[in-house]
């Protein structure tokens, strides 16, 4: 009886974690320009291939947005991968963790001079799109919009 007692205390006491090995990163590149003083200047020029994220540029202090490409790359969990985007700006990523819903990202980003233009690790929901970037020349900006799917547990 003792035995069955420390099967099932050793089950029950064991962490329950839902995540993928690996999943799928889609990194979108947009390039912004044009600043704006004022943020109630709603006279926005937002490309349908940014629809889906309209709401998130609103809310940045540039004009004028466009997608320049959009890559996925599969990460395995706790591995660092690199991305050359299709400017030739280089991404470093490592999936931190994809647990309950949240993800731990870290980015590393170059240009193509080899200028880092950011290094942080971001935690963020699932479900939603992240937007990170950096002002990379006067009056302009480079972001970069990632979504995480997770892929089916083998």
């Amino acid at each position: 009886m003792l035995r069955i007692n420390f099967l099932l205390l050793c089950v029950f006491l064991t962490p329950v974690f839902s995540f993928a090995e690996d999943v799928t990163l889609i990194v979108e590149t947009i390039t912004c320009d044009h600043p704006r003083a004022d943020l109630s200047d709603k006279k926005l020029v937002i490309p349908e291939s940014l629809a889906h994220i309209k709401d998130k540029l609103e809310d940045l202090h540039f004009k004028n947005f466009n997608l320049d490409s959009a890559q996925s790359v599969v990460l395995p969990m706790q591995e660092k991968r690199k991305l050359t985007l299709s400017n030739g700006d280089d991404l470093e990523l490592e999936m931190l963790y994809f647990e309950d819903q949240r993800v731990g990202l870290w980015i590393n980003w170059h240009d193509t001079s080899g200028m880092q233009l950011l290094d942080t690790r971001m935690h963020f929901d699932a479900s939603e799109i992240m937007i990170t970037g950096a002002e990379c020349e006067e009056n302009k900006g480079k972001m970069l919009a990632v979504r995480v799917v997770p892929n089916e547990v083998k």
